[in-house]
């Protein structure tokens, strides 16, 4: 999770961001009313936008993480693939250990195909809350008449 406060000015306040979420987190907010239309559109953009640039850190953090994972899970298979083939090639008739070793490698394929599938990341970008924040009621110039009244 990753709060974003983008400032009327285009900077981007992170610490602010912080702030505001634990206030909301506090308890509920007083909402005003909801912005509509293109402004509202033109909002999304800007905050898409900057939560892409911003937000950049925090995907490659997550993305090594995961590699490092399925890497730990990689060499972990491996192994367990190798010492069961080295146990089949022991342990009974020809007949039967080249069925058991025929299964193992159709087991391992699969295996490798699923960690391929989990090898695909795919970022996604989904906002939780988008809010504007006003001092003492009031909205810019640029809002006013896209917003509609809160009702009760």
């Amino acid at each position: 999770m990753m709060a974003l406060f983008l400032h009327d000015d285009g900077r981007t306040l992170l610490q602010t961001a912080r702030f505001i979420w634990e206030q909301l987190l506090s308890g509920p907010p007083e909402i005003l009313g909801h912005l509509y239309g293109e402004p509202a559109q033109a909002v999304f953009v800007q905050l898409r936008e900057a939560a892409q640039v911003h937000g950049k850190s925090h995907y490659d953090i997550l993305v090594q993480a995961h590699r490092a994972r399925l890497t730990r899970l990689c060499e972990k298979g491996v192994y367990a693939f190798a010492a069961r083939q080295r146990t089949i090639e022991k342990v009974g008739l020809e007949t039967v250990r080249g069925h058991r070793l025929a299964q193992l490698a159709q087991e391992e394929r699969a295996w490798r195909e699923h960690l391929a599938r989990l090898a695909e990341v795919q970022p996604e970008l989904t906002p939780l809350l988008i809010a504007y924040v006003t001092q003492e009621h009031q909205l810019p110039a640029s809002l006013l008449g896209t917003v509609s009244p809160q009702t009760p």
